[in-house]
């Protein structure tokens, strides 16, 4: 039957794969979830030569691509490799690319991960189909480097300071439900975490030194202060028995939103190169890792139609 390749550079493009069959081969410049680069596609038509295959171009190419993408391509041993290695898409690339890496990175829900688990599950997996013990396809030294730079760009992503955390819309509606009694009142528990006390108390500070002031507005004062103060001393217990109370009050309060936000910003761009430079090393190492896993894989299937088609 009629042979075909289909080449997908746009963003994304890994979807394409499932066009894949017997009689026809796929090459993507992304993957299902990251943003393809213009580069990768430059550098396919420019390695390709007369008589070479579809595969050959592609692995060649893909070796020397440094850009923050994910080249795949449908043949068995590549959906295996990707499948080994994909995961650098969830954490080392960033998904739009104006966006401050560290703001985007350090907020993934993988660098959570206990321990670098992101790299040695996938290559469980491929030591399987390797028919390899897992310690050998670890002592691949590019695979090996990867595992390192990979541990030291999450430690580096763990030190981001946290943006404020945000409220689910649940506990929301449920805080601004509950009130409390304080000498005889209800007080919501949403004014409650609203309220910047210690800002409070320290304005009534000054303003008890003003000149000019009569005793009765001075006493008025005084039962703010007092007032004040037992709110602030109940706000705090809250923060240690609630933690919704405590999260809407971190995300709520305008003078830590504002500390949190500033310390992040201030982060980025000291952090911004360093993040940059491992990115690069990352991917760098990737490119190496996934021809040498590549190659560990293959198999002499001759009718593959990557193998089949050539230029």
């Amino acid at each position: 039957g009629v042979k075909i390749a289909i080449i997908d550079q746009s963003c994304f493009s890994g979807v394409t794969l499932d066009l894949a069959s017997q009689n026809t081969c796929v090459i993507s410049a992304a993957s299902r979830d990251s943003v393809g680069y213009i580069t990768f596609n430059d550098l396919l038509w420019s390695n390709a030569r007369k008589g070479e295959s579809i595969e050959d171009v592609f692995l060649k190419s893909r070796r020397i691509d440094r850009s923050l993408a994910y080249p795949m391509i449908s043949t068995e041993e590549g959906e295996q490799t990707s499948a080994a290695l994909k995961h650098l898409t969830d954490f080392s690339l960033i998904t739009e690319p104006d966006q401050v890496p560290g703001t985007w990175l350090a907020s993934k829900p993988l660098i959570q991960c206990e321990g670098f688990g992101s790299v040695i599950a996938p290559i469980q997996q491929l030591s399987r189909s390797l028919n390899v013990p897992l310690d050998q396809a670890l002592r691949i030294p590019s695979v090996k480097r990867l595992n390192e730079l990979g541990v030291e760009y999450r430690e580096l992503l763990e030190q981001a300071p946290a943006y404020p955390p945000e409220i689910s819309s649940e506990a929301f509606h449920k805080l601004a439900r509950e009130t409390i009694k304080v000498d005889g009142d209800n007080v919501s528990l949403m004014q409650l975490a609203s309220n910047d006390y210690e800002d409070m108390l320290q304005k009534i500070q000054v303003l008890k030194k003003a000149p000019g002031l009569t005793e009765n507005q001075i006493e008025q004062w005084s039962d703010q202060e007092k007032q004040f103060r037992k709110l602030y001393f109940i706000q705090k217990e809250l923060v240690k028995s609630r933690p919704d109370f405590a999260q809407y009050m971190i995300g709520h309060n305008i003078k830590i939103v504002k500390e949190r936000v500033d310390a992040r910003k201030k982060w980025d761009e000291n952090s911004g190169n360093k993040i940059k430079n491992i990115q690069q090393k990352l991917v760098a190492q990737e490119r190496t890792a996934f021809s040498n896993l590549y190659e560990a894989a293959k198999h002499q299937n001759t009718n593959s139609p990557c193998r089949q088609i050539t230029f």
